[in-house]
């Protein structure tokens, strides 16, 4: 997470493994999978989820992020994560976060 200017909105950076983006939302009810969503490149330069692989032994933690938009994000599938970030500036109305450790 990065502090940003004076004024300027503050969006936390998402996880680099896996980008979703256009999951529709529902003010009722339960969520079943499988949830629709568009995905983006990650950090690996490829679309869909690439978990990380820590050496065995060492405890890693994996940090997941959801945002609540005002709008869709008109981001084409494969949008690199600083488009989708950009494409955020301006609609956050709220996020949360949860950590999972584990070692292998």
């Amino acid at each position: 997470m990065r502090e940003p200017p004076a004024g300027e909105e503050k969006i936390p950076e998402p996880s680099p493994p896996w980008d979703r983006y256009r999951c529709a939302s529902r003010r009722k009810g339960v969520v079943t999978a499988p949830v629709r969503a568009v995905q983006g490149t990650n950090d690996y330069g490829s679309i869909g989820w690439r978990g990380p692989c820590p050496p065995p032994g060492e405890m890693h933690r994996c940090l997941f992020k959801v945002y609540g938009l005002d709008a869709m994000l008109d981001l084409a599938p494969g949008a690199g994560k600083h488009d989708l970030i950009d494409a955020m500036r301006g609609h956050v109305l709220g996020f949360g976060e949860t950590a999972a450790m584990y070692s292998r």
